[in-house]
């Protein structure tokens, strides 16, 4: 009697375990789909809010040479 209740633990632990392991791996895909779009509205955001480069000095001759006196 007491190898069968070896057996019914044994059984119950290794269904426990496969149970668990689907949990994980469940948690583990949403935590992957929610890095994923966290990744995308990053990139959204950097997309986004890159400036244009100015386009050369606002008045003509101005800032395109530099006396430097030391």
């Amino acid at each position: 009697m007491h190898e069968a209740m070896d057996l019914v633990e044994a059984a119950t632990a290794q269904k426990t375990a496969i149970i668990l392991r689907g949990v994980d791996i469940g948690v583990l895909g949403k935590m992957l789909n929610q890095q994923k779009q966290e990744g995308r509205a990053a990139v959204s955001l950097i997309e986004g809010s890159s400036i244009a480069p100015p386009k050369g000095a606002p008045e003509p001759g101005k800032g395109s040479l530099v006396d430097v006196v030391a």
